[in-house]
C-alpha cells in the first residue's frame, strides 16, 4: 500500500488585497483562488479558509488563513491579508 507523507505545495500565494469601503463600512471581497497555484502528488486537495469565498470585510487589516489538505490528511497552511480602507465624507455645519 502506498503511504503519502508529502503535503500539498502552495506555489504562488496571494499576499495582500486592498479595497476601499462602501458607505456602510464594509466591502465584499472576491479573492482569486486560481491565483493560488496549489499542487499535490495525489492530484486532489481541499482548501478550507477562515473566511468564505467571497466574504464581507470591515475597515481594517484582516488576515485570511487557509489550509490545504490532501486525501492522506497531509496539510499546509497559508495566509494573505485583506486591507479595507475607510472613505469618510467631511460635513461642515
Amino acid at each position: 500500500m502506498y503511504s503519502d507523507e508529502e503535503p500539498p505545495i502552495v506555489e504562488t500565494l496571494l499576499e495582500e488585497i486592498q479595497m476601499n469601503s462602501t458607505s456602510d463600512g464594509s466591502v465584499l471581497i472576491h479573492w482569486p483562488e486560481d491565483e493560488m497555484f496549489i499542487s499535490d502528488n495525489s492530484g486532489s486537495y481541499v482548501i478550507t479558509s477562515s473566511y468564505n469565498f467571497p466574504d464581507y470585510f470591515g475597515i481594517g487589516i484582516t488576515p485570511v488563513v487557509f489550509t490545504v489538505t490532501d486525501p492522506s490528511e497531509n496539510s499546509v497552511n497559508g495566509s494573505f491579508t485583506v486591507i479595507v480602507q475607510g472613505t469618510f465624507a467631511l460635513y461642515f455645519v
